[in-house]
């Protein structure tokens, strides 16, 4: 954290003495009030006659003199001038004279902060000529207690001006020897907040001392208003990012290249970094080191030491450490963490080893001396090899970790606390959480199964299953009606059989009263079905019926009432229904059965052991669940694969499924036939919906076909051109709904007939001369509605991710930024240019403040908050109310409405209207708004409360998000292998999704995207043999393509990341001419425990590509290319991904 000691100088001469501001001149004849002049032993005097104007302490000769220090056993003998220590952030000051003292005397004389009566920094003139690394003549040093010579000022100090300042944690320290030329003197870390301030003279030789104070003076200092400048580098900066993410704190994650630019890095006040590579380090060290001596604080570990020439010392690489102690009352990090504190090292092989600790604050040690190579050696007490320490350069403050707090957070909790406690030791009042830190923290081999790190919100919108009619619900049945058993019900199926020689008769369902029901009237040659909803007909449809006995079929379903007879149906219906009774009139009607159902609803992702059958019953062909990995710990590891010889069938469900849809993953390996069957009886009785699987694409005609396959012998009852290609996944959707069959391949809608041959049925995977792979089999009750859909982005963690991915593409909190120059206010991840709905539950309860509120935002843009809408609920003291304000384009909406402790405020898009809820209830005096179409930008912003992030939900369409836990069917492999497969071999249970090629490997999204455009990604390297037989991960050719044609890697707007063998360098392309470049631009030199954030835009005319939200590549177009697809690619490498967000305008 910097000081601008500039403007100390001038406040310091020119500001009046304030609340908590004073000067002392000595000019009295006596102490003032405020002072304590404390003599632990007697034989010390002070004086103000001695030298008017001037006071004077002496410190008389003793054998055990008047020291204070800590080892090796506490002393507290020195004399003190004590005052209260104000609150706050200030600047004490003082001119020091040396009066009398011994050449050979040892003695400190200056100014002092004091924590506790053991715990003091000092700055003044000392001498110490018969110490190892003293002085022979008196010099200025700052020490902390127990530092010996932690700051040393060369230079006569006889006669000197001494400033400590205190800026949060840190006392920094300036001597001048005029008084007017000021000049830096270190900084330390304080242990807590200072209790008093002054003078002390303390002597560690028999020697007699007397030294003169001209003035001592007080000033507070404003600490700067603007939250700190935070930035994460090195090799393992993602545990820091998720610690900081779920705190709620801003903070900036800089590329390899970045951090040994000092340009870069004097943006910054507070640094963080986790290690550096070999190639880098040297620049990054020197890069650092200025850094630092400008006033900035730099928090590194493991190889990322500091320079020999600031801290001499042996750095190695060690398998065997101790544990890591907090010891010292004083210890600012026992303050924060406990005194006694002991923690595993964590994922710690390094170790530097301080060739001295002259000149450091020792944080926390090991408990033992840390051989590099070799197994630590027992030690007494609190003395082993630091872990922790602090080095004052320049400015600013060095602070190293032997222990590697960057990786340790990447792979679990067991550094946690002490990163914790060195963000608020370090930030203070300037770096304040916002966010209620959540979420599961996982070890190194673990998944939370099942766990939601965000659960939904309480009290959530409940959903209408029906509409009710008006009027009575228990209305007498008519006369001569005669219920039919089976009780009430919204959905079932009902039997029976009419005889038409018996005269007319009637069905009622969802009887209500006679104003409120559906008909169904059998007229000898004629069935006839009637809605009426409040006295009215609401829908009606007929059939002709043969004289004779007619066996019949009702289906309620999805608000729609079928009759069948035969092939013949009549269906009514628009809507949802209500439960009523169900009754019949006349004697035409036998055999009566009425069978409630429940909405037919089936899942299978084939995670299970390859021993287990699971629910399929293989009636042809092999059939058998594979494995990739580690049920619990793979993105997607498991499918279930089947050929055949002819036709393969393999069987779920059950024989009185009807009016479903049903989906499946197919990726067929070998040409021949793939499909589903649906309304399965047997073998020789079903319908089938299938595809033609070729090796190439151009083999398309004819080749979708809807099939009846009834007593053994089939009918292509609809047909279309298309085919499946070996090698790649699809998704297969058949559906039959209201007497009509349909297919669908990856998500389009391609074949449809009228079929009516079976009432309903089982489901069944289906090959014929084919080898195949499926996966995500869904049936779900067919509703014919094609409302869009929005993806759920927050709520959930996916039960798979590891402590690694919830630090970077799985956590919520990393999907919402923090603006740093506006506490409380945060902005989503991406562009939203479709419907939305963002819910968020108020914690209000846990308020910090009188007044808290919440407020969502829809913007255009992230810097004008000002110019889209903002939902503002604020809870009424006392009361379970709320008060709810709408504002935006100029005008503004306000209502009190009642209310849970805890509300959750919704924020709803449905084309161009918002609309806002309370605890699921629109807000009567809020109607909706129809101007809010073109605004993409969401965000929030809490005041005077921390809100929990598993309090919101987010889901919005013009979004696809894939994690690829389900099978890769949005996607199209152009060239290299792409498969499910292992990223680590030291944990060969994690599996992504990944590809990898000597040439080039590429994946294309199916569907295209028109106008702007974002694709958010998360890449990491997948080992891969480069040409010498050794397996590696190498960081290059992470490479993105926006506006492509779906073949060629260089078409469109193409990206390449590390475009040389080093991993050096960017390139922009057009159309494969190159229009940009970013030379400087190096990947992450070790990525082995990263997924690197990469995002490539398309806005209007700029186009651009971020890493970890750093510029890499920005270009203005002239002419932007109106749409095209997006790829993924690289070259003569390996990539794993474990997700793609694609946030689009438009979808030609």
């Amino acid at each position: 954290m910097r000081f601008p000691w500039a403007v100390v100088a001038v406040l310091a001469t020119v500001w009046p003495v304030w609340s908590q501001g004073w000067e002392e001149g000595f000019d009295a004849g006596a102490l003032g009030a405020r002072w304590e002049w404390r003599v632990p032993v007697e034989g010390p005097t002070v004086s103000l006659a001695d030298a008017p104007g001037w006071l004077r302490i002496r410190i008389p000769e003793r054998e055990q003199a008047f020291n204070h220090w800590d080892s090796p056993q506490p002393v507290d003998d020195a004399p003190q001038l004590r005052a209260a220590a104000p609150e706050g952030d200030w600047m004490v000051e003082a001119r020091i004279r040396l009066h009398e003292f011994d050449p050979a005397g040892q003695f400190q004389a200056g100014l002092m902060i004091g924590a506790s009566d053991t715990w003091l920094a000092t700055m003044g003139p000392l001498q110490a000529p018969a110490l190892s690394n003293g002085t022979k003549t008196p010099e200025v040093w700052l020490e902390p207690t127990g530092s010996s010579g932690f700051v040393r000022v060369p230079g006569e100090a006889r006669d000197v001006w001494l400033r400590l300042v205190r800026a949060g944690s840190i006392c920094r320290g300036q001597v001048s020897r005029d008084g007017n030329e000021w000049a830096d003197a270190g900084a330390c870390i304080l242990a807590r907040a200072p209790r008093f301030v002054g003078v002390i003279g303390k002597t560690f030789s028999s020697h007699a001392l007397a030294f003169d104070v001209d003035y001592v003076r007080i000033t507070p200092v404003d600490s700067p208003a603007e939250c700190l400048r935070v930035g994460i580098a090195g090799d393992y900066p993602t545990g820091y990012h998720g610690l900081l993410a779920r705190q709620g704190l801003p903070h900036e994650v800089l590329v390899d290249y970045q951090l040994a630019d000092p340009r870069v890095l004097g943006r910054f006040d507070l640094l963080f970094v986790g290690a550096v590579s070999g190639g880098l380090r040297d620049r990054a060290q020197e890069a650092l080191a200025g850094f630092v001596e400008s006033g900035g604080i730099a928090v590194l570990d493991t190889s990322a030491y500091p320079l020999p020439r600031l801290v001499p010392g042996k750095g190695g690489y060690t398998d065997q450490l101790a544990a890591i102690v907090m010891g010292g009352t004083d210890n600012p990090l026992s303050a924060l963490m406990g005194e006694g504190t002991r923690l595993e090292p964590g994922e710690t092989r390094f170790h530097f080893e301080p060739a001295s600790e002259v000149g450091l604050q020792v944080l926390a040690r090991y408990d033992g001396r840390i051989v590099v190579g070799g197994a630590p050696s027992p030690v007494e007490g609190y003395t082993g090899s630091p872990a922790v320490w602090a080095r004052p350069l320049g400015r600013g403050l060095i602070i190293y970790s032997a222990p590697a707090i960057g990786a340790s957070l990447s792979w679990g909790p067991v550094l946690d606390p002490l990163a914790d406690a060195l963000v608020r030791l370090l930030g203070g009042s300037r770096y304040v959480p916002q966010l209620v830190a959540e979420g599961v923290r996982l070890g190194r081999k673990e998944v939370a199964s099942g766990d939601s790190a965000q659960p939904a919100p309480a009290e959530a919108e409940p959903e209408e299953s029906t509409l009710e009619p008006a009027g009575p619900r228990d209305a007498p049945l008519p006369d001569g009606a005669t219920l039919v058993e089976g009780g009430e019900a919204a959905e079932f199926n009902l039997t029976g059989t009419y005889y038409s020689d018996r005269g007319d008769a009637s069905l009622l369902l969802h009887y209500r009263s006679r104003s409120s029901l559906v008909r169904v009237d059998f007229q000898r040659a004629r069935a006839a079905v009637t809605l009426i909803r409040d006295g009215q007909t609401a829908d009606a449809a007929e059939i002709p019926l043969e004289r004779g006995t007619s066996a019949f079929l009702v289906k309620a379903r999805s608000g729609r009432v079928g009759l069948s007879v035969g092939s013949r149906q009549a269906v009514v219906g628009d809507g949802p229904l209500w439960e009523g009774r169900v009754a019949s009139t006349g004697s035409a009607l036998a055999d009566l059965v009425l069978q409630p159902v429940e909405p037919v609803r089936f899942d299978d992702d084939f995670m299970r052991g390859e021993d287990q059958e699971g629910p399929w019953e293989v009636v042809s062909g092999e059939w058998a669940t594979k494995a990739e990995g580690d049920p619990k710990m793979g993105v997607n590891p498991f499918n279930y694969q089947g050929q055949a010889r002819g036709v393969g069938l393999a069987t779920a469900g059950w024989p009185f499924w009807d009016e479903y849809e049903f989906s499946v993953s197919a990726r067929p390996t070998q040409a021949g036939t793939v499909g589903q069957a649906l309304y399965y009886q047997d073998a020789a009785n079903h319908l089938l919906f299938r595809a033609r699987v070729s090796d190439t694409p151009n083999d398309a005609a004819g080749g979708l076909e809807l099939v009846r396959v009834k007593d053994g012998q089939e009918r292509i009852v609809a047909q279309g051109d298309g085919c499946l290609v070996t090698g790649h996944w699809y998704r297969l959707t058949a559906r039959v709904l209201g007497g009509t069959v349909s297919a669908a391949l990856d998500g389009q809608w391609v074949l449809w007939a009228d079929e009516n041959s079976f009432p309903g049925g089982r489901v069944a995977l289906y090959l014929k001369d084919c080898r195949s792979e499926f996966d995500d089999v869904e049936v779900r009750a067919a509703t014919g509605e094609e409302a869009p859909a929005l993806v759920e982005l927050d709520g959930s963690v996916p039960p798979f991710a590891g402590t690694l991915d919830r630090d970077t593409w799985a956590g919520t909190a990393l999907q919402w930024r923090p603006v740093r120059e506006e506490p409380g206010l945060f902005w989503r991840r991406g562009r939203f240019h479709g419907d939305f709905e963002l819910s968020f539950q108020c914690n209000f309860g846990e308020a910090r403040a009188a007044d808290p509120s919440l407020t969502l935002l829809l913007t255009s843009e992230l810097e004008a908050p000002g110019d889209g809408f903002a939902i503002t609920v604020a809870p009424r003291r006392g009361e379970r109310e709320c008060s709810v304000e709408l504002t935006g384009r100029g005008r503004r909406r306000r209502t009190t409405v009642t209310a849970s402790a805890s509300p959750v405020v919704t924020v709803r898009r449905t084309g161009g209207a918002l609309t806002a809820l309370l605890d699921g209830r629109p807000l009567p005096d809020i109607p909706a708004d129809e101007a809010a179409g073109e605004l993409s930008c969401l965000g929030f912003r809490a005041q005077g409360f921390r809100p929990r992030l598993s309090g919101l939900e987010l889901r919005a369409g013009n979004v696809l998000d894939d994690c690829f836990d389900r099978a890769p069917t949005p996607w199209w492999v152009s060239s290299g292998e792409w498969a499910i497969s292992s990223r680590w071999p030291c944990t060969a249970e994690w599996s992504w999704f990944g590809g990898r090629s000597k040439e080039v490997a590429a994946i294309w999204h199916k569907r295209r995207f028109e106008g702007d455009i974002i694709v958010d990604s998360h890449i990491g390297p997948w080992e891969i043999d480069h040409g010498d037989g050794t397996p590696r991960e190498i960081c290059r050719a992470f490479n993105l393509v926006l506006c492509g044609d779906g073949e060629d890697a260089n078409s469109g707007y193409s990206f390449v990341l590390g475009a040389d063998e080093a991993g050096s360098g960017a390139t922009l392309s057009r159309a494969g001419r190159v229009v940009a470049r970013n030379d400087e631009y190096r990947i992450y030199s070790d990525a082995h425990n990263q997924w690197l954030n990469i995002r490539a835009e398309k806005r209007g005319r700029q186009v651009g590509i971020w890493i970890a939200d750093q510029p890499i590549l920005v270009w203005e177009d002239p002419e932007p290319l109106p749409s095209g697809r997006v790829g993924i690619w690289t070259r003569d490498n390996g990539i794993m991904i474990p997700r793609v967000t694609i946030y689009y305008q438009a979808m030609p």
